[in-house]
């Protein structure tokens, strides 16, 4: 019996060891995302003004090649907007 609760032990253990290193995986991948970079590209030392006009500038591409089309306040994407990554991955909504 002692044998038995030792291999379920082991057990579990690894399953959950491979379900972090999954996660973890998983994390690592959506990091591409939304990358500090980006943001900082087009923002600068800039701070941001909530009192600012929203205006609709054409398609700023950045040094990723994420594509964003949509609105702006100054030099941050503000409002409705879509972006697009070079892998097609599409994020389209408020920002």
């Amino acid at each position: 019996m002692k044998v038995i609760v030792k291999m379920q032990a082991l057990w579990r253990s690894f399953s959950a060891r491979q379900r972090v290193s999954e996660l973890m995986e998983y994390r690592r991948a959506e990091m591409r995302y939304f990358i500090a970079d980006d943001r900082l590209e087009t923002v600068g030392k800039d701070k941001y003004n909530p009192k600012a006009p929203r205006i609709n500038k054409k398609t700023y591409i950045y040094k990723s090649q994420a594509r964003y089309t949509g609105e702006w306040r100054g030099n941050f994407r503000d409002g409705k907007g879509k972006q697009v990554w070079p892998d097609n991955a599409i994020y389209e909504g408020e920002w």
